[in-house]
This record gives C-alpha cells, sequence and structure tokens, in this order.
C-alpha cells in the first residue's frame, strides 16, 4: 500500500455554496430528489459530496509547487557552473538530491524532463565522489548506491531512467567520459532486471489517473522500470491523492485511495445504525470536505438504507437538525389595486358595472405545519364610483366609496414557512363585501424572504358574491379582483 502524500495544500473537490455539508457513505451522489429531501431534515441548504471526494487528498497545484520546481531549475543551473570546479562533488549531489526530493508531483512532459535532468546530473557528480572500485563499498556514497544483484549502481541514474525508459542524454551533459559511461552501462543492467508491477485498487468514476507525468488511458496495472515513481489522479482539473514510491525489480504496489471502498461501506453500515463511529481514514475525509475557504460547516453523514429511503445524521461542526415549531404565526399586510363588477354602483343599478379601485388589507396567518388558517379585512376605495346600502321605500338610500371585506379561509403552503425559503400560499375563504354581498373567495400569495423572518409579498385574491335581501339588486352576483404589494412578517 502506497502512502498517501498529506502535505499539499488541501482543497474541496465538491465545493459549493451551501450553508452546511452532506456527506454521502456510498460510491456516488444520490439523485436531486433525495438529496433535497435531505436539506429538508436539515433545515437549510448544503453542499453534497460521495466517494470521488473523499477517496483522496486534495492536492491541487499550488505556488508551493512552483517554489520547488523553481528551486530545481536553479539547483540545475548551479550545478552545472560548479560540475567542473574543484572538489564540488558532494555539494552538488547534496543540493540536487535536496531540490529533487522537495517534488512531490509530475504534471507533464516539462515537469518530468526537469526531474530526470537533474538526477542525470546528480548521478555525474555521484560518479566523481570516488573512485568506481570503490563505489560498491565506500560509506560516503552509500545514500546514492542501490544494487542490480551484486552490482552496485547509482541511485540517480536510476531513477532517471525509471521516469525515462527511453530517454536520450547528450555527451556533453556529463562532466567527463565515465559519468555517461555509467549511465550507459546502469541502462543496459537495468534492461535485464526484472520489472515491477503496480496494480490500482477500486476507486470512484470520474477519475484519470497521471504516472510520472504521462496520463493513463485507463486506470489498470502498469509494468515498471525499477526507481522512482510518482502518481496522482485528477477530478475536474484537481489533483488529488499524490504518490511517490520506489518499484524495485520483481516487486509489486498497489495505488489505492485513502478512503477505500471497504472503509466506505464499514462507515454506510456505523451510520445505518445510528452511530457516528467511522473509521478514522473516513472521518479525516469528512473534515476536509468539510470546509468552505478553510472554515468548517456544519456536516452531516448521509446514506440510503436497503429501502432506499434517506438517513441523515449530524457529524460535527455545530451539525444538528433544525428544530421547527409545529405552529406559524405571520402578520400581513398589503396595499394595491382592485376591480369591482357589481348591479349596486348607483347610476346602474340592476346593471353589472365596472369599478377601479385602491386596496388595502391586513390578516394573519396560522400555519400548522403546512395548512393555513388565515382571515382578516381589506378596505377598497372607488373614488369616481358609489354604491347603493339600501332601496327600500321606507329607508332613505345612503352610498358610500368605501367597502370592507372581512373574511376567513383555509390555504395550504408549499412549502411550509421558512424564513430562508420562498413562501408560496394558496387558500379558499368565504366573507362579506360591503354594502351587501356574501360569498365565497381565493387566494393566491408569493413572499420572498427579505431577512429577519419577513417576505415581501405578493397576494392575489379574487371574491364572487351575492348581493343580499334588502340591497339593491338582490340575488345578482358581484365580483372583486385585486393586487397588492406587501410585508408578512412571522411573529
Amino acid at each position: 500500500m502506497l502512502i498517501p502524500l498529506l502535505s499539499a495544500t488541501l482543497a474541496l473537490a465538491a465545493e459549493g455554496t451551501g450553508k452546511a455539508t452532506i456527506v454521502w457513505l456510498q460510491p456516488d451522489l444520490p439523485t436531486p430528489e433525495l438529496r433535497a429531501k435531505a436539506e429538508k431534515m436539515l433545515g437549510t441548504s448544503a453542499t453534497h459530496a460521495a466517494w470521488a471526494d473523499l477517496a483522496f487528498v486534495p492536492a491541487p497545484f499550488g505556488k508551493d509547487d512552483e517554489a520547488r520546481l523553481s528551486a530545481l531549475d536553479r539547483a540545475t543551473t548551479d550545478a552545472r557552473a560548479k560540475i567542473d570546479s574543484f572538489d564540488t562533488e558532494r555539494e552538488i549531489a547534496a543540493a540536487l538530491g535536496s531540490a529533487i526530493g522537495a517534488v512531490t508531483v509530475l504534471r507533464n512532459d516539462t515537469d518530468r524532463k526537469a526531474v530526470s535532468d537533474a538526477l542525470i546530473l546528480q548521478g555525474a557528480a555521484v560518479t566523481r565522489i570516488v573512485p568506481e572500485e570503490r563505489f560498491a563499498t565506500a560509506e560516503d556514497v552509500a545514500a546514492y548506491r542501490v544494487f542490480f544483484g551484486s552490482t552496485a549502481v547509482v541511485d540517480s541514474y536510476v531513477d532517471a531512467l525509471a521516469l525515462e525508459p527511453d530517454g536520450v542524454w547528450a555527451r556533453d551533459l556529463f562532466p567527463d567520459a565515465v559519468g555517461f559511461d555509467r549511465l550507459t552501462s546502469t541502462r543496459e543492467q537495468a534492461a535485464t532486471q526484472l520489472r515491477g508491477r503496480m496494480e490500482v485498487a477500486p476507486v470512484p468514476g470520474g477519475l484519470s489517473l497521471v504516472l510520472d507525468g504521462r496520463p493513463l488511458a485507463a486506470p489498470a496495472g502498469q509494468d515498471l522500470a525499477p526507481g522512482r515513481h510518482y502518481v496522482h489522479w485528477m477530478a475536474g482539473g484537481t489533483i488529488l491523492g499524490r504518490q511517490a514510491f520506489e518499484a524495485a525489480a520483481g516487486g509489486a504496489y498497489t495505488v489505492e485511495p485513502t478512503v477505500t471502498r471497504e472503509e466506505l461501506d464499514a462507515a454506510r453500515a456505523r451510520v445505518l445504525e445510528g452511530s457516528r463511529d467511522i473509521p478514522p481514514d473516513v472521518a479525516r475525509a469528512a473534515d476536509v470536505v468539510g470546509k468552505r475557504n478553510g472554515a468548517p460547516t456544519p456536516t452531516f453523514l448521509a446514506t440510503l438504507d436497503d429501502k432506499g429511503k434517506v438517513q441523515v445524521l449530524p457529524y460535527g461542526n455545530g451539525a444538528a437538525f433544525e428544530k421547527r415549531a409545529a405552529v406559524t404565526v405571520l402578520l400581513n399586510g398589503s396595499v394595491g389595486g382592485a376591480y369591482m363588477l357589481s348591479p349596486a354602483f348607483v347610476d346602474t343599478i340592476g346593471t353589472p358595472t365596472s369599478g377601479f379601485g385602491v386596496t388595502g388589507d391586513l390578516g394573519v396567518e396560522i400555519g400548522i405545519y403546512n395548512l393555513a388558517v388565515y382571515g382578516g379585512t381589506s378596505l377598497t376605495l372607488t373614488p369616481v364610483s358609489q354604491m347603493k346600502y339600501a332601496n327600500a321605500d321606507s329607508t332613505e338610500n345612503v352610498a358610500t366609496n368605501a367597502y370592507f371585506h372581512p373574511y376567513g379561509g383555509l390555504g395550504v403552503y408549499l412549502p411550509r414557512p421558512d424564513e430562508k425559503k420562498p413562501l408560496f400560499l394558496i387558500g379558499a375563504n368565504y366573507g362579506w363585501f360591503s354594502p351587501g354581498a356574501i360569498g365565497a373567495g381565493a387566494r393566491v400569495s408569493f413572499g420572498i424572504p427579505s431577512g429577519d423572518g419577513t417576505w415581501f409579498r405578493i397576494d392575489l385574491d379574487g371574491f364572487r358574491g351575492t348581493q343580499m335581501e334588502g340591497f339593491p339588486a338582490e340575488g345578482e352576483p358581484s365580483i372583486y379582483a385585486g393586487l397588492r404589494l406587501g410585508f408578512g412578517r412571522k411573529l
């Protein structure tokens, strides 16, 4: 098993704008409908992550990586300038070794060539530290020595040939013929060695594997030349799970994710039991994806049970289900315009006549989960039209420009009132419309959250009533429609 390089900068692969993070302990994200259901259980929006976001430690290429490659370039340039100076071989080998060791990822051919060229130059310096006949036993070159069978070879050359098995380096890159000849003999000896084998454990879909700066067409097993190799994964342009290893002749190596499928399944089983005691690798990965811009967000663990039902547990960073009261009370006020069609207007008694006016409404809504019981009254004014109150022979006719409309009814919220979400109400009511109509009406209200439990509201309502006994046009219908803008406030 390879040990991931955990020192790289962390980044969230499942970046989003949700106020919480839901970590799904399964290979893929569920459907949008199931994700929305999980958010409803939380009472807030969320960023969703699955195995692809947990499997590897995110390690995007950053300024630190640029600095390491720049340092390698400077070390290589400095080594070439000093290689022919007296007694500089140890200094050059050590400086190049430090710069090469700092590089943790090879993105492409350019990065690979920079490292392999530095390795060749380091190897050339090593060959000058001690005579070739002492190289197999001298203590001061032990750090640069590996064995092919009983033959001691320069480790730097082996690593360079591992990265570039078919690489060609000109003779003039070497300070003397000895270094060039040693590289040639190392290539010949490496060709006689057994190849190593890199196997790839199961990983989430949608990831691509890069070996020594070369993207692989498929994340499958590969035969490898002996020496040091670099692998990483790519997801959406982000580098994940950097790994580096020494391939020995005939050795087998497995590239596997930080969070394996077995660990993921174990974590899922724990959540289905109602436990947050998940495997450590999964816990660390959940902590990583639970961060947004470096700050932790409330993090939840989720999965689907065997029946496909969503199961969610609060996990960390203050995660908790929102406790919402069963009853919600809203006070509403709005103003707007009105249209009326009535046979009770003064100048056209008995004939349905249109009238226009301004209207205001004050009401209250009591929500019980998604059910609404609401009531209130509106006042409508028609500046250029009047209606009669009575027309009996013994009663003086009274006219008015103002009409009250007290009402009460039942409705449905879709969804139930939540100060963080738009509000939608549809309802039916019954009431009286002065001067003398009584009947049924309907209302549709839409609210846009404006903060602190307040909605900017658009109310559309209508009424159809019958003129009552003793009022003008008895038994005839009157119609009202109003469109108003206003605010609703949660009490």
